[in-house]
């Protein structure tokens, strides 16, 4: 490229800047109409502008063209996905990888596509080909998102580390690493993390939700509600901040406040599956049982997979559990999109109350799925 105008307007482009890109582009084809570059610039920028019935021609001319060339190759890929085709988008941006292997952009376009079509892996192998090629923080940050999305959560932090070093203290980047010390169960380094996130944006509520959580993980109760409470005192009020707050109150051993906070979310939410369980759950240390059978049995109609509900239930009930509710925990036990804990506690519930049916053999194998989860 050696035309001083065609490199501003690429430029331009780069930056953001499209309608200067498609002014300079005209300017270059009303002297030049057959300069195949500034066709397919224009038709990129004026696709990016969602003008894509003029775009169309302008991109297929200059890649006939050359039908080998890179960029023309990414442009029609960027007028393609615009098009809503994101498979032939990616179909493009691949054909020009593979024309041009050295250029981190195709990388770049190609880990893109692959992210938004939730193909993780590839999306994280291709950005970090970007990467080698031609350092960048931003693809740094991406390569973590798509690392993180793909379970790989060593090479998350890895790429994290990377960025950090041009961007400390960025909030997206500490947040992140919050996610990933919470699929790690590594609760010190989520206090670590969402502590300094907080930190960085204390207007957001997200690393208020994850620092409250990690002091709730470490067994600091009392930090959790400390750090918690501002949530659940905004206005107007919000039912899950409110029976959150109540789960950390009532870990704390402050019962009746808990169940004020559950019942106040119930206002607000009459079918809240975590305000109802909480209530069935102070009810149970009261001795209530009648009444934290009622409560569990609100939760669980509103949400099936509430194990802790119905480990309440379990407890209030026993035997008074039906087929239909003991099904239910087999399921949630069975069901590998839950986690294991979650499932584990289901299954716990599941073999007491066959213990309390006096269904021994039911009983037995279910505490024994339990206990191979929980290991």
């Amino acid at each position: 490229m050696t035309n001083p105008m065609l490199e501003q307007a690429l430029a331009a482009r780069l930056n953001g800047d499209d309608q200067t890109a498609i002014r300079l582009s005209r300017d270059i084809l009303s002297e030049n109409p057959g300069d195949a570059e500034a066709a397919s610039l224009l038709g990129v920028s004026l696709a990016e502008t969602g003008d894509l019935a003029a775009a169309r021609p302008l991109v297929i001319r200059a890649l006939e063209s050359a039908p080998h060339y890179w960029r023309f190759l990414l442009n029609y890929s960027v007028l393609l996905e615009r098009e809503g085709d994101l498979p032939s988008a990616r179909e493009q941006a691949e054909t020009a990888a593979t024309a041009a292997p050295d250029r981190f952009e195709c990388w770049g376009r190609l880990g893109d596509l692959a992210g938004k079509m939730e193909d993780y892996t590839a999306a994280a192998d291709a950005l970090e080909k970007a990467l080698s090629i031609q350092p960048h923080p931003v693809l740094s940050l991406r390569l973590a998102g798509a690392a993180y999305e793909s379970g790989q959560y060593d090479r998350a932090l890895a790429a994290l580390d990377v960025f950090e070093q041009a961007a400390p203290g960025h909030p997206q980047a500490l947040m992140l690493r919050t996610h990933i010390a919470r699929q790690k169960n590594d609760w010190q380094a989520l206090a670590v993390s969402a502590e300094a996130a907080l930190s960085a944006a204390p207007n957001e509520e997200a690393p208020r939700v994850a620092l409250a959580y990690a002091h709730a993980q470490n067994g600091h109760y009392k930090k959790a509600v400390e750090v918690y409470r501002p949530l659940a005192e905004k206005t107007p009020p919000k039912a899950d901040h409110l029976a959150t707050l109540g789960k950390y109150l009532i870990w704390s051993r402050k019962l009746e406040e808990a169940a004020d906070y559950y019942k106040k979310a119930l206002e607000l939410n009459p079918g809240h599956s975590a305000a109802a369980g909480g209530l069935a759950r102070y009810l149970n240390f009261l001795g209530d049982f009648d009444n934290a059978a009622v409560y569990a049995r609100k939760a669980v109609a509103s949400d099936p997979n509430n194990a802790e509900a119905f480990a309440e239930l379990t407890l209030a009930a026993g035997s008074k559990l039906t087929d239909a509710e003991i099904g239910q925990l087999k399921r949630i036990g069975e069901d590998t999109r839950q986690g294991p804990k979650h499932r584990a506690m289901a299954y716990y519930a599941a073999g007491d109350a066959l213990h309390q049916k006096k269904e021994r053999q039911g009983a037995f194998e279910a505490w024994a799925a339990a206990n191979k989860l929980k290991h």
